[in-house]
């Protein structure tokens, strides 16, 4: 992404930033390179014309223009985000929600994408959507934003821990301080939040900024609360233009395909029994009992063709090895951490990507992996992890292990994450 591209993204993602600091929108506006073909020129021009309209505070002009870059340049991750910006100025959350979504489709390494779509969701009221896009992030993009919408999501010390890293990191700036007093007076800790914030505002701009984030603490619930903080009222939303939907496939094919491992024998052709988990890793899952059953038909045939005279072979106690095993329960873990492996298209590739994980990094058979499902749009997507690890630091480590491996992972809180059915029946069958 060039710079006018950065340049461009920084001012599609400011409403956060903005509402924590009150602090007014300023970005450079991208310049319109000569040497672009016409339809980016045209493209580049409406979405430069739509940042002008938002900071006019002309935001039903803002839309206008911002639908015809993205109908200029329908690939364009950034425009779709500079998109989502101006429908959320206009209390449009559904669209915005959309527009967000297509733009990490696109894009996925946008992380602060996640987070002001986790804002559309959590405007709308739409909670678990919220933590769900959240608990996407990878770990180095959980910064003092996402701590933030991680507390107006409810999950308030997680938050409030990741606001107080990133505003103590070396290098930090007002923004994750100002986001860091929001979240003090979210909890009703108003000394702290004071103290915090008069490390950037002004002495006489001070009361105004307490009272304005009493407000937001004051709201009902969570989608009041964003509301506040955007500073925009919800509004009838038409919806995204049909013209401007997206057209590329909705889940991450490159993801879905690295993580698949190559066709083996041994895999069993019937399909996996549907698995309530959600985004990790595939496993290939190996037929219990084939040869068994092969040794019974055999032995079945000899009887049919020996001679009269023959005795008939000893039966085998082969058929107890063909039963269904009774699943025993495994040893939990009951941490805090889980590392994610990463998400799936069905359940049955997170068996495959589990033995394809796995298969580089011995020590994983440790654990039970786990996962959960999960809406993306209109696709669910399956998880896999290992979860129940005792502390982030502990999980870090295990996922710098699994990294180094060659594989890819990130951290996470454990929520909604159980025992996958397969490895289940894979531990009762090596305890058997």
């Amino acid at each position: 992404m060039g710079l006018n591209m950065r340049k461009l993204l920084a001012f599609a993602m400011a409403g956060l930033s903005v509402a924590a600091t009150g602090c007014a929108m300023t970005a450079q506006h991208p310049r319109v390179a000569l040497s672009q073909p016409t339809g980016q020129r045209a493209a580049a021009t409406a979405a430069s014309a739509a940042q002008e309209a938002l900071l006019a505070r002309n935001p039903l002009l803002a839309v206008v223009q911002a639908e015809n870059a993205v109908g200029l340049a329908p690939q364009d991750a950034t425009y779709r985000a500079l998109l989502g910006r101006v429908y959320l100025a206009n209390g449009r959350f559904g669209s915005a929600e959309t527009a967000f979504g297509d733009a990490q489709a696109l894009d996925a390494t946008m992380g602060r994408v996640a987070v002001i779509k986790a804002l559309a969701e959590l405007a709308q009221g739409k909670d678990d959507a919220a933590l769900a896009t959240l608990d996407g992030l990878k770990a180095d993009q959980a910064d003092a934003e996402a701590g933030l919408a991680l507390m107006l999501a409810g999950r308030r010390k997680e938050g409030l821990e990741i606001m107080e890293s990133a505003a103590r990191a070396p290098g930090a700036d007002a923004r994750a301080r100002q986001n860091l007093a929001l979240g003090y007076a979210l909890l009703g800790r108003w000394d702290a939040a004071s103290a915090t914030a008069a490390r950037d505002v002004p002495a006489d701009q001070l009361p105004d900024r307490l009272r304005r984030w009493a407000q937001i603490a004051a709201a009902q619930d969570s989608a009041q609360q964003v509301a506040a903080l955007l500073g925009v009222a919800r509004v009838e939303d038409p919806g995204m233009p049909t013209a401007l939907a997206l057209v590329a496939p909705a889940e991450p094919a490159p993801m879905l395909a690295e993580a698949t491992p190559a066709p083996q024998p041994e895999v069993v052709a019937e399909p996996v029994a549907p698995v309530a988990i959600a985004e990790q890793a595939p496993i290939v899952q190996r037929s219990i009992a084939p040869a068994p059953i092969m040794a019974v038909a055999t032995v079945e045939k000899a009887r049919a063709t020996a001679p009269a005279r023959l005795a008939a072979p000893k039966a085998r106690p082969i058929f107890a090895m063909a039963s269904k095993p009774r699943l025993r329960a495994p040893t939990i873990r009951t941490g805090g951490f889980t590392v994610q492996l990463g998400a799936f298209s069905t359940a049955r590739r997170t068996e495959a990507a589990w033995g394809h994980i796995a298969g580089k990094a011995g020590y994983l058979a440790a654990y039970t992996p786990s996962g959960s499902d999960f809406r993306v749009g209109k696709a669910t997507l399956y998880r896999l992890s290992v979860g129940g690890i005792a502390t982030r630091a502990e999980a870090s480590k295990l996922c710098t292990r699994i990294k180094a491996a060659g594989s890819t992972c990130f951290v996470r809180t454990t929520a909604n994450d159980r025992p996958l059915e397969w490895a289940l029946r894979r531990e009762d069958a090596r305890r058997a």
